[in-house]
């Protein structure tokens, strides 16, 4: 925008004209007085305006020194204290905008891998788990937990991820939780390994055994499908709420499910389900056990009137 004559005589007598003083002459008073601002002095009009448009500017504390104003112009308007932006390397101009990075999907490889995850017998299974990497786990795990029993076991009971204990010796349910449940089953005549086969929703224990995330139990979900349907179980009993939502697609609470017998589909089959609560949390509710020995109960006397396997 040009300036009419009034105006730019103001500017130049408020010092803040076109002429500028590079950052590093600031504290050197010869340079400064050699500056054509210092050479040109106003007029007697044009130092009214001055004295009338600019405030006084306070004295620098003799503890922080400050350069000396230049022209009376308060230190915030003085064109000296302007960095002009460094300019950009041509490589950087030239370059050109990056795309924003796509979602992150699944490797083919990994595709191939679940695939035949979905096909494999029970030893190929279990090799197959221990050579996982689908998911982050994969990267803090100890040992993988496949399960304790095999195939021909009549109950199934499902848990929902492997703790410290689990994660070192690579075995569902062997520390404390697993030791009460050990104990559960033997008060109602039922037996590990023979009569009852363990496994989990998750494979790898999660770092602090925090909750299991969607995508590691969307991944383990093609272990659990296919473990299911190799055990072939005649009952199910499911400990927790993450397992029963796993298994039955609930999200009810297990004040509700327990007492009564679901019905879980299996590889085409209907198989009959208890939903009880998880051994480690009858560890901090003592009161509850005796829910749990109802359960258990109640998952042997379906066992005893379940039909025959085809």
């Amino acid at each position: 925008m040009a300036l009419d004559p009034r105006r730019s005589e103001i500017w130049k007598a408020l010092g803040i004209g076109p002429e500028w003083i590079l950052r590093e002459e600031e504290g050197e008073p010869e340079r400064q007085a050699a500056s054509p601002r210092a050479a040109c002095p106003a007029s007697g009009h044009q130092d009214a305006i001055a004295r009338a448009a600019v405030p006084p500017v306070s004295a620098p504390t003799p503890s922080a020194p400050r350069p000396a104003p230049v022209s009376g112009v308060p230190e915030t308007l003085r064109e000296d204290r302007f960095v002009p932006p460094a300019p950009r390397s041509a490589s950087a101009a030239t370059r050109p905008a990056q795309a924003a990075p796509a979602p992150a999907t699944r490797a083919p490889s990994d595709a191939a891998f679940l695939s035949e995850v979905d096909s494999a017998d029970w030893e190929r299974l279990e090799a197959l788990l221990r050579d996982c990497k689908c998911c982050g786990l994969s990267r803090t795990r100890i040992k993988t937990v496949f399960a304790d029993g095999r195939p021909g076991c009549p109950i199934v009971m499902v848990g929902e991820a492997p703790g410290a204990d689990e994660d070192i010796q690579g075995k569902p349910f062997v520390g404390k939780s697993g030791q009460l449940l050990t104990q559960a089953l033997g008060a109602v005549g039922l037996e590990r390994g023979t009569d009852v086969a363990i496994i989990n929703v998750l494979k790898c224990r999660p770092p602090h055994n925090r909750d299991p995330r969607p995508e590691e139990v969307s991944v383990c979900r093609h272990f659990l499908d296919r473990q299911l349907a190799l055990l072939a179980p005649k009952v199910l009993v499911l400990m927790g709420r993450p397992a029963a939502s796993a298994v039955l697609g609930t999200d009810q609470p297990i004040s509700r499910l327990r007492g009564s017998v679901h019905q879980a589909e299996i590889s085409g089959r209907t198989v009959p389900a208890i939903v009880t609560y998880h051994p480690s949390y009858l560890l901090r509710s003592l009161t509850e056990k005796e829910k749990c020995w109802h359960d258990l109960l109640l998952a042997k006397r379906t066992l005893a009137g379940a039909a025959p396997q085809a």
